[in-house]
Formats: C-alpha cells, sequence, structure tokens
C-alpha cells in the first residue's frame, strides 16, 4: 500500500531508443509537486555493455522502448459505445479487419481518444515484437512497456510543446527516419524512409574516402554547408540527399492531402550535416504552414525518441505492447510479492477490526446491562428478577423481547404540523419569497387553523387532519395565481391528494388546503 501511494505521486524511468549502432537513454523523474524533469541524457555505443549496464542499474525505474514504425500499422476506428465492457468487445471485432494476417501471429493494441471518440489501432507482428525484445536481451536488459516511435514522439512534443497539437514530425535517426503526422496529440499517420543518417555518411565517404580517415567522416560532414554543395565535388552525398528528400516530400505531401497545411518539425540528427534540416524542407514548403525552428534545442533534437519513450511509460492508457505472452516475468514476480503483501496487510487489520470489535461490542453489553439494571432497580424490582437470570447475552434476549411484546405506538401524540411551524413554513416558501423580492408580498388578513379530525377515546385509530384556511391580497393577479398552482402542486406541507379550495373576494382571495402529518413529536 505504500509502494502504491509513493508511485503515485513520484516515479522515475528510463526511456531507451536503440539508433543503429547506438543507444541513446533519457532518465525522468516525474512528481506530482515538481512536473516532469529530466535526470540525464546519455549516448552509449550498443557494445559498450559496461556503459549500458549502468544505465540500466541506475534508473532504478520502470524502462520503456519502442518500435520503429515499419513494424505495426495503425488504424483509426469511430466509437458509438463511449465507456464500459462493450467498448473493449466493440475494439476485438474492429482489430480482426484491419489487417490480412492470420490472427495469432499479431497483436493488435487499441489506444482510445476520449476527446473525439475515436480507437487507434496499432497492429504488431508478433515476431517483431521477439525480435524486439531479443535486441534488448542482447544487451541485458528488459524493457517494462514497448510504446512505438510515433507514439514516443508525440509524447515528448505534448511535453515540450503543449500548445502545438496537430503537427508533422520528422525524426532523422541513424538508420531510418520517422515521419508522423500528429493530431489532436496522438499520432495518426506514420511512415519510415530507410537508411537514415547513416546512408548520408556513408555516401560522403565514397567522396572523400581518398582524403579522409572513416573515424573522421562525421566531424568533417558537420562541416559541409547543404545549402552551398558542390554536385560535382560530392555526386554520391547530393545524390541520397535528393533520394531522401524526394521521400520525404511524397511522405509529407501525403499528410498534407488530409490534413491540411500543418507547421513542421524536425528532431533527431539534425546537426549531423551543416543545415540539413533547410535542405530538407525545400521540398515541402507548399505542404506546411510554417518550420518550428528554434523550438528545441539540439539535445532535445536528438534524444526527442528516448525522452518521449519514457514519458509514454508515465502516461495511463499509453500503448503498451507488452501483454498477453509477452508481459515481463519480472513484473508477475513483483506482482506475487505485492499480493502476498496485501494479503498479509489485510489479514493483520481484518484480524485487529474483528478483534476490536468483540471488545467493543463487550464493554457496550456491560453498559448496557449496567443502566438496564439501574433502572430496573429503581422503578420495578421484581421484573428485575425475571430477566436477570442466565447469561448476558440471555439477558438482552428477554429484554428486547419484553420490548417487542409491549411496543405500541401511543396514539395521543401529535401527528399534524404545529401552528408555529405552519406559518414558519408560509413565511419561508420559496414562491412567496421571490414575491416579496419583486415588491409584491403577500399582505395576509386572516389565517384560521383546524385540526378536524384526532384519535378520541373509543376511537383511537382516527386519524390526525388539520386545515388551513387563509384570507389575503396580491397586487398582481398573475402571483395570485401562481401561489394557487403551486398549492395545487403540494409540497412537504401541502397535502395534494386532499381538496385545495381557491375563492375570489372583492377586495383579495380566500384560500383553504389540507396539510401533510408530519413525523410523531411530543410536547
Amino acid at each position: 500500500m505504500i509502494f502504491l501511494l509513493v508511485k503515485k505521486f513520484f516515479m522515475r524511468l528510463l526511456g531507451i531508443q536503440l539508433d543503429g549502432p547506438l543507444l541513446r537513454a533519457a532518465a525522468v523523474e516525474v512528481t506530482r509537486r515538481h512536473g516532469t524533469k529530466i535526470l540525464a541524457l546519455r549516448t552509449a555505443n550498443i557494445s559498450d555493455a559496461a556503459v549500458v549496464k549502468q544505465l540500466y542499474t541506475d534508473s532504478k525505474g520502470r524502462i520503456g522502448s519502442g518500435l520503429s514504425c515499419r513494424e505495426f500499422i495503425i488504424r483509426i476506428v469511430e466509437l458509438t459505445i463511449k465507456k464500459g465492457p462493450l467498448v473493449e468487445q466493440a475494439l476485438a471485432l474492429q482489430a480482426e479487419s484491419v489487417h490480412y494476417f492470420p490472427q495469432e501471429e499479431v497483436l493488435t493494441v487499441p489506444v482510445l481518444q476520449r476527446k473525439n471518440s475515436k480507437a487507434l489501432l496499432f497492429t504488431a507482428r508478433k515476431e517483431a515484437i521477439k525480435a524486439h525484445l531479443s535486441e534488448f536481451e542482447k544487451i541485458q536488459i528488459e524493457p517494462d512497456g514497448i510504446s512505438s516511435v510515433c507514439s514516443a514522439l508525440c509524447s515528448f512534443v505534448q511535453w515540450k510543446i503543449p500548445s502545438l497539437q496537430s503537427v508533422f514530425i520528422v525524426d532523422l535517426g541513424t538508420t531510418e527516419w520517422t515521419c508522423v503526422w500528429m493530431q489532436n496529440g496522438s499520432p495518426f499517420k506514420s511512415h519510415s524512409i530507410p537508411g537514415g543518417v547513416d546512408s548520408l555518411l556513408n555516401a560522403f565517404w565514397e567522396d572523400r574516402k581518398k582524403i579522409l580517415l572513416h573515424k573522421e567522416i562525421e566531424g568533417a560532414a558537420r562541416q559541409v554547408d547543404l545549402l552551398q554543395l558542390k554536385a560535382h565535388l560530392n555526386p554520391s552525398l547530393t545524390n541520397k540527399l535528393h533520394e531522401l528528400r524526394q521521400k520525404l516530400a511524397q511522405i509529407i505531401h501525403s499528410f498534407q492531402r488530409e490534413a491540411d497545411l500543418q507547421p513542421l518539425l524536425f528532431t533527431g540528427r539534425t546537426d549531423a550535416l551543416c543545415h540539413l534540416s533547410e535542405f530538407l524542407i525545400e521540398n515541402v514548403r507548399d505542404a506546411i504552414c510554417s518550420e518550428c525552428k528554434g523550438a528545441l534545442t539540439p539535445e532535445d533534437q536528438k534524444f526527442a525518441v528516448s525522452i518521449g519513450l519514457a514519458l509514454e511509460r508515465a502516461k495511463p492508457g499509453s500503448l503498451q505492447f507488452r501483454r498477453g505472452e509477452f508481459f515481463p516475468q519480472k513484473n508477475w514476480k513483483k506482482l506475487g510479492i505485492y499480493s502476498l503483501f496485501l494479503l498479509f496487510f489485510s489479514l493483520a487489520i481484518s484480524s485487529a477490526l474483528f478483534i476490536g470489535g468483540i471488545k467493543s461490542t463487550g464493554a457496550r453489553k456491560a453498559k448496557m446491562l449496567q443502566s438496564l439494571h439501574s433502572s430496573l432497580e429503581k422503578w420495578d424490582p421484581s421484573i428485575k428478577k425475571k430477566i436477570f437470570t442466565g447469561t448476558d447475552d440471555e439477558i438482552i434476549s428477554r429484554w428486547a423481547a419484553a420490548i417487542d411484546a409491549h411496543s405500541k405506538e401511543y396514539p395521543y401524540i401529535p401527528k399534524s404540523p404545529r401552528v408555529a411551524e405552519s406559518l414558519n413554513w408560509l413565511t419561508a416558501h420559496p414562491l412567496l419569497s421571490q414575491f416579496r423580492e419583486q415588491g409584491d408580498p403577500i399582505h395576509i388578513q386572516e389565517i384560521r387553523y383546524q385540526l378536524l379530525k384526532f384519535p378520541k377515546i373509543g376511537a383511537s385509530k382516527e386519524p390526525y387532519q388539520s386545515k388551513m384556511e387563509i384570507e389575503f391580497q396580491f397586487k398582481e393577479p398573475i402571483h395570485a395565481r401562481q401561489f394557487h398552482e403551486a398549492l395545487l402542486k403540494g409540497d412537504q406541507y401541502v397535502d395534494p391528494h386532499q381538496q385545495v379550495d381557491w375563492e375570489v373576494l372583492a377586495n383579495g382571495y380566500k384560500t383553504a388546503f389540507y396539510l401533510r402529518n408530519q413525523s410523531q413529536y411530543v410536547f
């Protein structure tokens, strides 16, 4: 229980992105008071097992990873059912029609969009999920959650630029570029472009391998200004740049045909070549309304996916492919430990309540018997001798039976409302208060209160019945009519099932109505 409360107010998360030969990790802390805080951003080579192990050990929190966009498909379905168990059944039926794979080979995960009554269905092949887990197993890391790169990018943008609800996002990864159309904070479409920044660096190496060592390529590439690139000196790089820019333009234009003009945001390795994003945007200026330039730092851009993967684990109802046969084994162990803890805790609380209840009942029983003994000793010792024999429970049972046997309603306790109560009801009547505020208070000329029926000796079952007559004046006749309608409807004091008399006098009105019987009271 303590763990769950701490977890609710404090979470430490680690998002890990496998970006080609590199591993990018973001340690994030989420608290209710301080919000989201970035603890550390690290880049390591996947082959450097020591660094990877240290990242995993230091996190001490849930780990999130993400599938590439090429590993799944997204479909949008409309929801006619808003909530309840029928939503899951409807989504399960919809999931079968969004792909052509055998059902046993795929895993479909729904993500509900409460704002617009839609759901996103993410369908991935199980082999792709197994391969993803296998990659992490090689570096001795088991992610607690598997989301997607496109969902992570949307979560990152929602956190970093919350005012940006719809945007085209392009993440320039090492081995592939990810293009996402985000709408209302969620990924509606995504595509990946294979090759990525590595293909540009390899093309640059082909052009410069006679004068540069391979380890010098990345540093030299950052000095190349793509806006002033000479094609005859860099033929391979020029061809690869135009090829990737053309593919990117096709994807962005396909987004634009459905989404209209949206801003464009670049993340990832935008600094791999000088003015890379400016070069790529040239072919899509007619499909976007603006470029979100300067909104992110180079570090934000580079770690956007890993930060987003960490944030995905903090969001309720976020995408999670680790379910069913892919549910983490370590989580089963944790759940078992927590279940045992809760079981023992519940047993301890139940035992304490049971013992406390027995002691409390015994104390109340002893106090009751002491009070009963004192009363009977004072008023009727003979009854005390009959009742006070045997155990305490037998004494209480005999006393309760005696009370039930002689329990009768006293008919002479009036049930009709008292005159003071009736006058108070009339003074506080909401309709009359409204008329008073409008400058037309009721002017009462005469009130008569009559007790028509009541129990008598020889007729103790005669019910109580009281009647009230009022002569009054209003300035406005419509107010008198409204008061008459209110009396016909009845309320806590006026009995609508009895006759309500109404008479128009020369200088006012006269009404008579019956009053409801109230709860018993003693004068």
